[in-house]
């Protein structure tokens, strides 16, 4: 009965002494000060969408929270600007991964789990100084007497509105089971007459306290109930998760001259491109190509090219289909440049659950992502229709998705050698696993292949003679203008 008696308090202390309440807006809130650590983040899961705010982590990382479940999620972000009008069609930057705080799918109670969702993207944000900025994040505990605001988009423009931090007592006391990161904040009590429900109603709205980031405002999907203080999921308590989930990328050099760009005409003059791996001087590993092509290249980083001149996949068909290995080998016309590459040596070994691996991401942006090696019966649980030699990655933490596809061809290393080729993924997919081609089973047909294509064998199977010479002159000026394009785009990315 006492506790009831101390929320009741709660809400008539709020409420009382209607006569001396400022309603004076421009002394609760300003045009916010804080949208160069902002950016607009559109989600969509399960047949919903939303448009939050995130905050700016680092060039690669954005922390939002939203009620969506993680089954299938795609996220995408945008520059904060006063101008924006809401269309997510324009200039977004895919997620390359999403991670959810908690590892959890289902949406609970907003107050019994953060719903946090930190976002690593495809690209790199352009830091600057006027623009975009990452923000500082709370190195202590919040109290009554921190000075905040949190920053609510109305109309898609951001206003900073003061808000006050409510004793942890006073939250428990409102919502029971909350959970120690969740935080309870109100409209100072100045401002009685306005609640939080019409001003803090933005579900991902950062709270900014004393000049740093402390949290994000809970919502059930902006629902909101007005006789209880609005919830916010604290950061100081998710640093670790965060800090975990922003060292799975990685974009330095290692390991990026070991790859190549491989491109290709299929039927109807279609333009097929795909990431390849550097193993030999001459020869590049990836995932299936059209060996009867009538024009094949390899791309360097500074857009230079290559004609392929032979292939052999493992697999008689192209494209290869998922009851069968995808894999080709390629030998090139001329011998790579040793200044700009660097052969990959491939693993003899089987890789296992615990071994340190990265997807190395050829393109559209060259990016590495930390991954785990699935044990084979939950792989093959995942994906019974694809060939029993198939393994699979996934993230290395749990609660991290895929946001976008990854290329067939992707090579994926472990310890510092080729352990994998990942394969085409056939229909639905929700993102949380990517099959491979395991290196250590295929080490004898490769050297095999790499020696029937240096003596162009007529006994190899599947080996087809590939001349760019044999492009039909009436499509040369086609030819040229679709490869220049794709070398210009290659130089620009590397």
């Amino acid at each position: 009965m006492f506790l009831n008696w101390r929320y009741i308090y709660f809400i008539a202390d709020h409420q009382a002494f209607s006569e001396d309440c400022n309603e004076d807006l421009k002394e609760f809130e300003n045009d916010t000060v804080n949208g160069k650590y902002m950016v607009w983040v559109y989600c969509k899961a399960d047949g919903k969408e939303v448009l939050n705010i995130g905050v700016i982590l680092s060039k690669d990382a954005i922390l939002t929270a939203n009620s969506l479940k993680m089954d299938g999620i795609k996220c995408s972000a945008h520059y904060y600007s006063p101008h924006f009008d809401g269309n997510t069609n324009q200039d977004m930057i895919p997620a390359l991964v999403v991670a959810s705080y908690g590892n959890v799918n289902e949406v609970l109670p907003h107050w019994t789990l953060p719903h946090l969702k930190l976002i690593l993207l495809e690209r790199e944000l352009s830091i600057d100084v006027e623009r975009a900025q990452p923000i500082s994040l709370l190195e202590k505990e919040l109290d009554e007497k921190s000075a905040c605001v949190i920053s609510v988009p109305d109309a898609f423009k951001l206003f900073d509105r003061k808000t006050k931090i409510l004793p942890r007592t006073d939250c428990e006391i409102a919502y029971p089971g909350l959970h120690r990161d969740i935080i309870c904040v109100r409209t100072p009590i100045e401002y009685c007459n306005i609640d939080h429900c019409s001003k803090y109603n933005a579900e991902g709205a950062p709270l900014i306290c004393d000049g740093v980031f402390a949290g994000l405002v809970m919502k059930d999907l902006d629902q909101c109930d007005a006789t209880k203080p609005c919830l916010i999921g604290k950061i100081l308590g998710s640093q670790q998760w965060i800090e975990s989930s922003m060292n799975l990328l990685n974009r330095d050099n290692e390991f990026k001259t070991s790859t190549i760009y491989v491109t290709f005409l299929a039927e109807n003059d279609r333009l097929v491109h795909a990431p390849g791996v550097i193993i030999g001087e001459d020869i590049v590993l990836t995932s299936a190509v059209l060996t009867n092509t009538s024009a094949g290249f390899v791309f360097y980083r500074d857009g230079e090219k290559i004609a392929w001149t032979s292939a052999i996949n493992y697999a008689n068909n192209w494209p290869a289909e998922s009851d069968k290995l995808q894999l080709g080998v390629i030998a090139l016309e001329k011998l790579l440049d040793p200044e700009k590459v660097r052969k990959l040596n491939i693993s003899k070994t089987k890789p296992v659950p615990d071994d340190e691996c990265v997807l190395a991401i050829v393109e559209p942006y060259w990016v590495k992502l930390e991954v785990n090696v699935l044990d084979d019966d939950k792989c093959r649980g995942a994906l019974p229709k694809y060939h029993e030699d198939y393994m699979c990655v996934r993230p290395k933490l749990d609660g991290v998705q895929f946001d976008v596809q990854i290329p067939q061809g992707t090579p994926i290393i472990c310890y510092g050698e080729l352990a994998g080729i990942t394969a085409r993924i056939e229909g639905d997919h929700n993102g949380t696993l990517y099959p491979f081609v395991p290196m250590h089973r295929m080490n004898d047909w490769i050297g095999a292949s790499e020696t029937a294509l240096h003596s162009n064998s007529p006994k190899t199977h599947n080996l087809l003679i590939v001349r760019t010479q044999t492009v039909y002159l009436a499509n040369v000026d086609f030819f040229c203008s679709l490869f220049n394009s794709l070398s210009q785009s290659w130089a620009e990315i590397g």
